[in-house]
């Protein structure tokens, strides 16, 4: 498969929209909409010139070794983003409509797809890659030490924190955790208080954390390129119903309260819908 052409995101949404977005929308918060695209892990051709679509660069150099070396795949896409990508986004959106599923649909309503997400400045968020397992081998890379480790009732996360920086861009963190377990009553500090959640254990990996600075209307793009039992694969390796394939998250900045380009004649349609 040869990929041609952009997709643009503009399009004019009504004065109504837009003042209910502002409205709600506070000083420390952007608004991030995320969805999970699927992709043929065995068609070479098509993926690298995805790839050579991608903006790898804006990840640090070193950080992205590691990443790779452990599964991941990182970069970073423009407001024009590649035409294929975006019908693949389109594709997805439609065959998430619930009328739309069979029976044994196999990407679980669990996984975070398709939606958007106010984020404040700082504030932890999830986002589930992946159905729980009941029983799982990770492969983990740490300079050059390869060790696995086995989990019990586990689903992987992606820590996500963001940072607004003052000038409609805005720093956003993801940090690979897997969650295992039986789910246990905790106290967890929080706003100078502590408040009791009922949780998994959690495996993190900040050493695999995946940071980076987007400009609105950018998106972020994150799949595996390893083995299934890599930490990437474990995210994003999905044997699917025909055949190997890889889960894509895309994750769009797509209004921050200091986006300049957010006025009434330069705004941003849905990644899914394109509405």
């Amino acid at each position: 498969m040869v990929l041609s052409g952009c997709a643009t995101w503009t399009s004019a949404p009504s004065k109504s929209e837009k003042l209910l977005r502002k409205t709600r929308l506070s000083v420390d918060s952007v608004v991030l909409e995320l969805i999970f695209v699927h992709t043929d892990a065995e068609d070479e051709q098509w993926n690298h010139a995805l790839w050579s679509q991608i903006d790898e660069v804006k990840l640090d150099t070193q950080q992205r070794g590691r990443l790779l070396a452990n599964g991941f795949r990182c970069g970073v896409v423009g407001v024009q983003m590649p035409g294929p990508l975006r019908e693949l986004a389109q594709q997805q959106q439609s065959a998430d409509n619930p009328g739309n599923r069979s029976a044994d649909h196999w990407a679980t309503n669990t996984i975070s797809s398709n939606r958007r997400l106010s984020a404040r400045s700082g504030r932890r968020n999830e986002i589930v890659t992946g159905a729980t397992e009941d029983s799982i081998i990770v492969l983990v890379d740490e300079d050059g030490v390869v060790s696995g480790n086995p989990y019990e009732n586990a689903q992987t996360v992606l820590a996500t924190r963001v940072e607004p920086l003052g000038d409609g861009r805005t720093h956003i963190e993801f940090v690979p955790e897997i969650h295992y377990g039986d789910p246990q009553q905790k106290w967890v500090g929080r706003d100078g208080t502590f408040v009791l959640e009922v949780g998994k254990h959690r495996k993190t990996y900040p050493h695999l954390k995946i940071a980076t600075t987007l400009a609105p209307g950018e998106t972020v793009v994150i799949t595996t390129d390893g083995q299934r039992q890599s930490l990437g694969g474990r995210f994003f390796g999905d044997a699917g119903p025909n055949g190997t394939t890889r889960k894509m998250l895309l994750v769009r900045l797509a209004h921050s309260r200091d986006d300049e380009l957010f006025t009434e004649d330069n705004d941003f349609d849905s990644l899914a819908t394109g509405q």
